[in-house]
């Protein structure tokens, strides 16, 4: 069984840094999905792979290839 949590953020323009996209763009947007795996046996949940997404197009990762800086 399979899980997926996605979150997209809304930026606004506001929030930019004055640079020249400032006039084409009046907010932005990026997202992160982490796809989540159900053990058969244990019944527990783990995070298998995350996408991340700027400014179109997904770049993804294995979840054990990710530095992990939470204890």
């Amino acid at each position: 069984m399979w899980a997926i949590i996605c979150e997209f953020l809304t930026f606004s323009r506001q929030l930019f840094e004055v640079h020249e996209l400032n006039d084409v763009y009046p907010s932005d947007w990026e997202g992160v999905v982490i796809i989540y795996k159900k053990s058969p046996t244990t019944m527990l949940w783990s995070a298998e792979f995350l996408l991340m997404s700027q400014h179109g197009g997904y770049e993804g990762r294995d979840w054990l290839a990710i530095k992990q800086t939470l204890s």
